[in-house]
C-alpha cells in the first residue's frame, strides 16, 4: 500500500495538480513572450523538475506567482486600478488563508505557501512581495535613493527570494551562506534593466550619482543622458568594477560550502552573473571594455 508521504502518480496527477501545472505552463508561455529569458527560465526549471516532478511543484508555482506579481508591479501586466491596491488585497487574501476572490495571483500564491515547509518561509514569501512592493512606491513618487540604501534595497530582495528558491530546492544551504552573490544579483539587475527601469520611472541610480550628472547639465532620468555624461559613466566603470571583485568573493565563497545540497544553483547563477559581466553588458556599453589602466583612470566615480 502507498503511504500518504510518498510521491504516487496518483498524487502528481490528481485534478487539483493538473490545473495548477496548467496555470503555471500559460503563465511560462506569457513571460516568455515578453522576454526570452523568461523561456530559459522555464526550461531550466521543467529540466530541474523531471526527476522530481512532485517535490519540485513549489518551485514552479513560486516562479510562477512572484513573476506574475513583479509584473503587475512593475506596469507589464495590466490591472484594473493602483498595482498597489491589487498587491494589498492579494497580501490580504493570501494572509485569511481562505476565502474573498480566487484570481490566478491567488490561486498561485496560495499553493506557494502550501508548498512551503514551515512557517519562516511562509513569511519570507509574504516579506518579499512587500519588498517588491517598495518599488512601485519608488516609481509612483520617483525617489531617487542614495547609493547604501539602495544596496540594501537590492540585498533584503535577493536575500528573500534566493532563500525561497533553495528552500523550495529542498537545499541545505541559504542565501547568506554566499552574501557576495546577493550583492552581484543586485548589480546585475540594476545593470540589465538599468535603461528599461529609466523608461517605467524607477531610478536604479544612485542619488550622488544624479546630483553629479546634473551638474554637467544632463538628465539622470534619460538613459541616453546618463550614459553619456561623464559622473555616469564613471559610476558605471566604477560598478563594473565593484562587481568584479564580488564575482570574485563569490567563487571563494562557493568553493568554501563544498558540494552541499543547493551549492550547485548557487554556481549556476554564478556562472550566468560572470557571463552578464564578461560579455553581455560589455557589448552594450563598450567602454567598458576599455584597457585596465583607463578604467582606473575613470573609477573616481561617485559611489
Amino acid at each position: 500500500m502507498t503511504r500518504p508521504s510518498e510521491d504516487s502518480s496518483v498524487q502528481a496527477l490528481s485534478l487539483p495538480a493538473l490545473r495548477v501545472e496548467a496555470l503555471c505552463a500559460r503563465e511560462m508561455y506569457r513571460f516568455s513572450r515578453r522576454h526570452p529569458r523568461y523561456l530559459l527560465a522555464a526550461l531550466g526549471l521543467y529540466g530541474a523538475s523531471v526527476p522530481r516532478w512532485r517535490a519540485l511543484q513549489g518551485a514552479r508555482v513560486g516562479f510562477c506567482f512572484l513573476q506574475l506579481v513583479d509584473d503587475v508591479l512593475d506596469g507589464d501586466r495590466a490591472v484594473v486600478g493602483e498595482p498597489l491596491d491589487w498587491v494589498d488585497a492579494l497580501l490580504t487574501r493570501l494572509e485569511a488563508e481562505r476565502g474573498g476572490e480566487e484570481d490566478v495571483a491567488t490561486m498561485l500564491g496560495r499553493v506557494f505557501l502550501a508548498e512551503l515547509r514551515d512557517e519562516g518561509a511562509r513569511a519570507d514569501a509574504l516579506q518579499l512581495v512587500r519588498t517588491m512592493r517598495r518599488d512601485r512606491v519608488r516609481v509612483r513618487e520617483r525617489q531617487e535613493l542614495d547609493a547604501a540604501a539602495l544596496r540594501a534595497h537590492h540585498r533584503d530582495t535577493f536575500r528573500l527570494s534566493v532563500d525561497l528558491m533553495l528552500h523550495t530546492a529542498r537545499a541545505e544551504v541559504r542565501a547568506l551562506d554566499a552574501p557576495s552573490l546577493l550583492d552581484a544579483f543586485g548589480w546585475c539587475s540594476a545593470m540589465r534593466d538599468l535603461r528599461e527601469d529609466l523608461d517605467k520611472g524607477l531610478f536604479n541610480v544612485p542619488a550622488e550619482v544624479a546630483r553629479a550628472v546634473r551638474a554637467e547639465s544632463a538628465d539622470p532620468w534619460d538613459a541616453e543622458a546618463l550614459v553619456g555624461s561623464g559622473a555616469g559613466r564613471q559610476w558605471l566603470v566604477a560598478e563594473h568594477g565593484r562587481a568584479r571583485v564580488l564575482l570574485s568573493q563569490t567563487g571563494a565563497e562557493l568553493a568554501a560550502l563544498g558540494d552541499r545540497p543547493g551549492v550547485a544553483l548557487l554556481r549556476l547563477f554564478h556562472r550566468s552573473i560572470e557571463g552578464f559581466w564578461t560579455k553581455r553588458l560589455p557589448r552594450r556599453l563598450p567602454f567598458l571594455r576599455a584597457p585596465a589602466r583607463v578604467r582606473e583612470s575613470l573609477s573616481g566615480a561617485p559611489p
